[in-house]
């Protein structure tokens, strides 16, 4: 009897090992250092023994490992022996197998319970809870990490030359990818951590260094900028027309522009019908390179205060205009409940402009992803719809892409103005597929042939 709660000991003593080693791997910094601001001493021991893994796994594997070895000892020996002998007086048909049968029963029970008490149940707990488990045992693993230092020390030196004799190199990649964090994001809001919207923006913040300023600014053609030099009815009756917060101010020609000015401080002197200083009221102009991300388009109106900025190319010439809005719009999505690029009709179908940036039509239809050949060729839905068309687009033209069907409503001149977008019903979306697999192999086709 002495014996077996011996060997039940043991087995626990290794799934309190089994446990620690989980937790502590298991644990996450924040909620660990949530438990430290509440003044949890274990918590704070937990957390050096995660930041110093090598020393605490080998300290858990050699406690394991003798735990092991004295678990199979004892057990196969003592208590093996000790259960032959019992089956050699209680039933003399097994006594010439008596001690086999007695190592064999007690190997195998040994076994059972090393599984069940010694290994699954205490990572099940350590997985269930590992930051309250961490901080309990944070404080004996501590000193027992301190009394086997020379035989970790030991041991770890061992392991670096071995590792350094078959030629790995140590792996520099981050412990946490961007990717693993969007799946915690996905899994926290399938758990009801959080809000989905709120894994929605967070994902937004990730990609904005993956999305280019040209790709959410406002074109070139359609700013409205005002004449340094023109008189006030004129700046009167373009303020008018296009009501916004900022414009851009320009002197001689629209490619020079010297600064920026608010609707707000327009409203004074208008209001008053005074003349309008237009020199006097603006700000320094923001530039921001076509190339830039989103992000670093965020920086730079954080730092120098305005919301405002003119996107330029290679040779300083002006390509657009971006505001803090159309940044904050890759976040949280379409801020102005107002915006006429996009306006949803009843039955269903979207009415959009054909400035429509690419990235804000990809979120709008989940289905819509560009071929790999065609990404950066064009940035706005018109570049799409002349791409597929192969000419200059009329009122009335149709096509089917995907699992939508495109329309051109309005033109603009030589410029794709309106586009209405639809989804297609499931049976012709079918076809569609169908229609453009054929295409694709028969453009793969041509290619080889030409090759």
């Amino acid at each position: 009897m002495i014996e077996l709660l011996i060997i039940l000991a043991l087995v626990l003593l290794n799934g309190v090992l089994a446990m620690s080693e989980i937790a502590v791997v298991s644990a996450r910094r924040a909620r660990l250092e949530e438990r430290i601001e509440q003044e949890d001493d274990g918590a704070a021991r937990a957390l050096e023994l995660s930041e110093d893994p090598n020393r605490f796994l080998s300290t858990v594997q050699i406690g394991i490992t003798l735990v092991g070895v004295m678990t199979g000892a004892f057990g196969g020996v003592t208590l093996g022996e000790t259960f032959g002998v019992w089956i050699e007086e209680n039933i003399p048909l097994l006594a010439s197998y008596s001690r086999t049968i007695g190592v064999g029963l007690i190997v195998t029970l040994t076994t059972y319970m090393s599984l069940v008490l010694g290994e699954l149940v205490p990572k099940r707990l350590a997985m269930m809870y590992p930051e309250k488990i961490s901080a309990m045992i944070a404080r004996p693993m501590h000193r027992m990490s301190i009394i086997s230092a020379p035989i970790v020390w030991f041991l770890g030196v061992s392991t670096d030359a071995v590792v350094r004799l078959i030629g790995i190199q140590p792996d520099d990649e981050p412990s946490v990818s961007e990717s693993e964090v969007l799946q915690m994001l996905e899994e926290g809001a399938d758990e009801g951590v959080f809000l989905a919207e709120e894994a929605k923006m967070v994902e937004g913040v990730l990609e904005l260094d993956d999305i280019p300023v040209e790709r959410i600014m406002t074109p070139r053609m359609k700013i409205l900028s005002l004449d340094l030099e023109a008189p006030r009815d004129t700046t009167y009756d373009q303020i008018l027309r296009s009501p916004h917060t900022f414009y851009p101010v320009y002197k001689q020609d629209v490619e020079k522009i010297v600064g920026m000015v608010s609707a707000r401080d327009l409203l004074t002197p208008l209001i008053h019908d005074n003349e309008i200083d237009l020199e006097a009221l603006m700000t320094p102009p923001l530039f921001i390179p076509e190339v830039a991300p989103a992000s670093r388009a965020l920086e730079m109106f954080k730092s120098s205060g305005v919301h405002m900025g003119i996107v330029v190319d290679e040779h300083g010439g002006v390509n657009g205009l971006l505001t803090i809005n159309d940044v904050l719009e890759e976040i949280v999505g379409d801020i102005d409940a107002d915006d006429q690029n996009i306006v949803q009709r009843d039955d269903g179908s979207y009415s959009l402009d054909g400035q429509l940036s690419i990235a804000r039509l990809s979120k709008l239809f989940e289905a819509f992803e560009l071929p790999e050949q065609e990404v950066g060729n064009y940035q706005t839905l018109a570049g799409f719809v002349m791409s597929r068309l192969g000419r200059l687009p009329e009122i009335a033209d149709t096509f089917e892409y995907q699992r939508m069907h495109f329309e051109v409503t309005d033109m603009d001149e030589a410029r794709v103005d309106r586009v209405v977008v639809s989804e297609l019903p499931e049976a012709e979306q079918a076809e569609t597929a169908e229609t453009e697999e054929e295409t694709a192999d028969a453009e793969t086709q041509t290619e080889n042939e030409t090759d």
